[in-house]
């Protein structure tokens, strides 16, 4: 609530001081009033019987009348000013019989009684606690116990007892040791207990010593005693986090030795923990201890192997070596016991981090095996459950097949290529077994969503597809190749994508070929593989035999089925990695392919492009006279790729002419009231609208139509800059059920989402006569053809791209298990429309990313002005508590951080007119501003030294112009001649 109120002009600190206990009155309402999702602004729910159920009627636009003159706005009056301080009345002490037990120091050790027979209900918990210290102040013999106690804790029992836990405090430093708990019913208190210190007399409570020297000290004290340290100020893997805070404390519990001095809690290994107490003036050790919870004690230890063949279990790894998987065969799986659980995780791999993981919950840095339990991820009602047992033993095959071969993945990337998991970050490694159709059925398939591998239980045609390690190595792949190329899926760059993931996923199963061989039924595949690197014809004579894929591009599938072929023209580059691994080795092969995806490839890449990138590695690896690189152009030109053969590659990195307007910034106020125009070259900003608004304004290319959303309903402002004019908010629909709306560039096309927040975009296209429209259900795609997954919740922040026929959006996912739910922010291309046809688009959507760190979330994305291909958005990492202004080139996946936010998590980054600058909100301790940082020539990485306060007290900044540039989108003749999409920008 602080947060909320003081964005509204609080420039010196008079007002603030003035408007604190109102805030703190007011907190606890206006926070029950505010949704506050990840720092957006977002409306209320509205009520069941609106929303979604009502039919969306976008009127459309009225023509550009008069207008009224851009105006300046009205001068801004501070609301608050008139408010004054809350004086707190003095409690009445109306009974003062009580029982005062102490211990033979004369310490208090609890007081019984009651002191306070005031039963106001309208007295809050702190008014209560101060009226009953305040009471009680002389037997506890404080200066002023009120000041010196703070409420650290407030429950109440099965019983109906209210207890508040209270530390004795100084000047906000804890007196170590010194806690007291108050305990009653029916609004009054009438025992205490506790312990605590006289009211401490150190004068000096600011430290000499830091608390990196106070850690060395004890670093030097630990060594002395023979343990074994890490270094105290390295993050350990399996440790807890080093603490450190100020306290007074009292030596030996000496009421008089009291000093300042650093509370240390260290780790200094994976087992001990040690509790240290440094004088903060001195450095001296005041008082230290071991805090190691172990069973039986230092000075007790002998052998108790005959008594006991089995240790005491403590939560953390444990290996079971007769784990039964789909073969029969025994297996060795790494297992975690949580309490007297054991999950089926794998945390004894480099990647695991203690620190981070909440188990079972929230690990991080796993391998991760579930049970969808015969679900489906397409359903709404899609959950899970972890795989666990309570002595170690699995029953289920399935389960053991899939957490082995996703081990055995995790270490062929791990291994070979040094990488450290499918995100190179230590990422979790998650598979779904059991997974079902939409219908209930099981699912013949195996798939990754982005995020996961999923695997169904066979039927007709196959076996549980857990059986196969090749079938783990190829889903898992997939998002290695997301991470690194981004290779579209569809046509040949789809092609390859899959090729990759076939290729490492025989690397990972090596002793053939084939892909697939543990999984099929022969009856469905005679060949008894679903595809053979070595002979991607597959026993087949043509696309209608069962496995077959062509093996050079004479034979390359051309239609339109297959996302253009990716599952079927993958044996062409599939083939070529055989011929190079036998004519060399597959070591070398396998080397040289994971360069070219990881270095050279791009997400548009060609056939050929793989050729010149497979080329270049096998020359940066081997030389530029190898035989390697002899062997991988021979491959090549065996199937026809490059050599004459008929595939081209192409960049398409295409820019558009710069706009040739002014440049403007629209903007909110701090509190979001109103819509302000911004002169960038002036300097000088009118008021155009006074309405509240709850999102983004967005504005045509030429700057002559405006769109937003105020009071849950869609308007528009159109503007006449010849005669420098703008009109009368119009209203685009009198119902109050919308959260979004943005327009296309050429200003034919209206974007809206609603409220209660859904999974739906609703485009209209007002180039008819009438105007039309058409729903569209975001989704989150897979690698299979068919298969999608419903876990998006809703959508938030809007953008077309400028050829109209693509809509960028962030959006909510969530999966729900009775384990925790799997929730991330992220952002998607949504095909809208098709400019050619001109009409709707068929709503296929692609990511931006496939699988973010854990504890990450991206955001607010928006275009380059000028680059189809480079957008800016918003990267949070919870974590570490931090967020960005990044950029991403889409074609290269080449990304740049332009900025860090001082204030705020979210600051919705926008591109300059020229893209030579970035412009944003943050927010310092005067409040909210806009602020521009330069950009380099690749739009995507800052200018050092270039952060500039563009305005103060400035909310959603929107950069626009007003100039005409050609765009030829949806004209007559289908042209685009300034710009160059294929096959879409993404």
């Amino acid at each position: 609530a602080f947060y909320l109120i003081r964005q509204n002009a609080f420039t010196t600190k008079r007002t603030k001081w003035l408007m604190m206990p109102i805030l703190i009155l007011f907190s606890v309402s206006i926070f029950a009033q505010s949704k506050l999702k990840k720092g957006r602004v977002t409306e209320q729910t509205i009520s069941a019987n609106t929303g979604n159920d009502v039919p969306l009627n976008i009127k459309k636009p009225q023509q550009l009348g008069s207008g009224v003159p851009l105006a300046s706005p009205s001068p801004f009056v501070n609301g608050f000013e008139n408010f004054k301080p809350l004086v707190a009345k003095k409690p009445t002490i109306t009974n003062k019989t009580l029982q005062v037990m102490r211990d033979t120091d004369d310490d208090i050790i609890m007081i019984k009684g009651l002191v306070d027979k005031n039963t106001d209900a309208n007295r809050n918990t702190e008014r209560r606690v101060q009226d009953y210290l305040t009471a009680i102040n002389a037997e506890l013999r404080l200066t002023n116990a009120v000041d010196e106690f703070r409420i650290t804790k407030m429950e109440t029992d099965e019983l109906g007892i209210e207890h508040v836990r209270l530390q004795q405090k100084i000047n906000n430093i804890d007196v170590y040791g010194a806690e007291i708990i108050l305990h009653g019913k029916k609004q009054q208190f009438d025992v205490m207990n506790g312990r605590f210190y006289p009211t401490p007399t150190v004068k000096n409570l600011t430290p000499n010593i830091s608390e990196r020297s106070a850690q060395d000290f004890a670093e030097i004290e630990l060594k002395k005693q023979g343990v074994t340290t890490h270094g105290l100020h390295q993050k350990l893997e399996f440790a807890g986090e080093n603490k450190a805070e100020l306290v007074i404390y009292h030596k030996d519990r000496n009421k008089t030795a009291e000093a300042l001095a650093w509370h240390l809690t260290l780790f200094p290994n994976d087992l001990h923990r040690f509790e240290y107490f440094v004088d903060a003036q001195t450095g001296a050790i005041l008082h230290a201890f071991n805090y190691t919870c172990s069973f039986v004690g230092e000075l007790c230890k002998h052998n108790h192997a005959e008594e006991n063949e089995n240790p005491p279990l403590v939560d953390g790894p444990f290996t079971v070596n007769d784990a039964i998987d789909l073969f029969g065969i025994a297996r060795t799986l790494n297992t975690h016991l949580v309490g007297s659980t054991y999950y089926m995780m794998d945390s004894k791999r480099t990647m695991f981090s203690a620190t981070q993981s909440i188990l079972p919950q929230k690990p991080v840095g796993i391998i991760w095996t579930v049970d969808a339990l015969n679900k489906s991820p397409e359903g709404l009602g899609f959950s899970f459950d972890n795989v666990k047992s309570a002595n170690n033993t699995w029953s289920s095959k399935t389960a053991v097949s899939a957490h082995y071969n996703g081990g055995l993945a995790y270490d062929y990337f791990k291994k070979t290529h040094n990488r450290e998991s499918i995100n190179a970050k230590g990422g979790n490694i998650r598979s779904y077994i059991n997974v079902a159709e939409s219908n209930g059925a099981s699912m013949e398939n195996a798939y990754w969503n982005g995020a996961s591998m999923f695997y169904g239980n066979g039927g007709s045609a196959f076996f549980s597809l857990a059986r196969g390690l090749d079938v783990a190595g190829h889903e898992m792949s997939h998002g290695v190749i997301q991470e690194t190329a981004g290779l579209e899926y569809q046509g040949e760059s789809g092609a390859m994508n899959e090729s990759f993931a076939d290729i490492f996923g025989a690397m990972i199963d090596r002793n053939d070929w084939q892909v697939g061989e543990d999984v099929v039924k022969k009856t469905a595949f005679p060949s008894g593989a679903l595809r053979d690197l070595s002979n991607p014809n597959n026993g087949g004579a043509s696309l209608n035999d069962p496995g077959w894929q062509p093996k050079n591009v004479g034979e390359q599938y051309k239609g339109s089925q297959d996302n253009g072929g990716v599952h079927i023209n993958s044996g062409i580059p599939n083939f070529v990695f055989y011929k190079f691994a036998t004519a060399t080795t597959k070591e070398k092969a396998e080397k040289v392919f994971y360069t070219a995806l990881t270095k050279y490839l791009f997400k548009s890449a060609k056939f050929i492009d793989l050729r010149a990138a497979v080329a270049q590695s096998a020359t940066d690896i081997y030389g530029a006279n190898s035989a390697e690189l002899t062997q991988a152009k021979a491959a090549f030109d065996a199937v026809g790729i490059g050599g004459g053969g008929s595939s081209t590659g192409d960049n398409y990195q295409t820019n558009v002419g710069v706009n040739p307007g002014t440049d403007f910034v629209a903007y909110n106020d701090n509190d979001y009231l109103g819509i302000n125009i911004l002169d960038v070259v002036k300097n000088t900003s009118v008021k155009v609208s006074n309405s509240k608004i709850s999102s983004r304004t967005s504005i045509t290319d030429n700057g002559g139509e405006m769109v937003y959303i105020a009071n849950k309903k869609p308007y528009l402002i159109a503007f006449d800059w010849a005669k420098g004019t703008a009109s009368a908010e119009e209203t685009l629909d009198d119902q109050a059920i919308y959260k979004n709306v943005v327009i296309s560039k050429n200003g034919n096309l209206l974007a809206v989402t609603t409220l209660p927040d859904n999974n739906k975009v609703t485009v209209y296209d007002f180039s008819k006569n009438p105007a039309t429209q058409k729903t569209f259900t975001l989704y989150n795609p897979t690698y299979t053809q068919g298969i999608s997954t419903g876990d998006v919740k809703y959508s938030d922040a809007l953008e077309f791209d400028i050829t109209g026929e693509y809509l960028m959006y962030d959006a909510f996912s969530s999966v729900k298990g009775v384990s925790g739910n799997i929730e991330y922010w992220d952002i998607g291309f949504l095909r809208v429309y098709d400019n050619k046809a001109k009409t709707f688009g068929d709503g296929k959507i692609e990511k931006l990313f496939s699988d973010l760190p854990e504890q990450t979330s991206v955001g607010n994305p928006q275009f380059s002005k000028n680059s189809p291909h480079i957008i800016t958005f918003d990267y949070l990492d919870e974590y570490n508590k931090e967020s960005f202004i990044d950029a991403v080139n889409l074609q290269t996946g080449k990304t740049g951080t332009v900025h860090k936010y001082k204030g705020v998590e979210f600051g919705f980054p926008v591109f300059s007119r020229k893209d030579d600058k970035i412009i944003f909100e943050d927010e310092d301790f005067l409040g909210n501003y806009m602020a521009t940082i330069d950009l380099n020539t690749d739009k995507i990485s800052p200018k050092a030294g270039t952060f500039k306060i563009l305005k103060e007290s400035t909310r959603f900044p929107m950069w626009f112009s007003n100039g005409v540039r050609k765009l030829n989108v949806g004209t007559e003749d289908n042209t685009l001649d300034d710009v160059k999409i294929y096959p879409n920008p993404f």
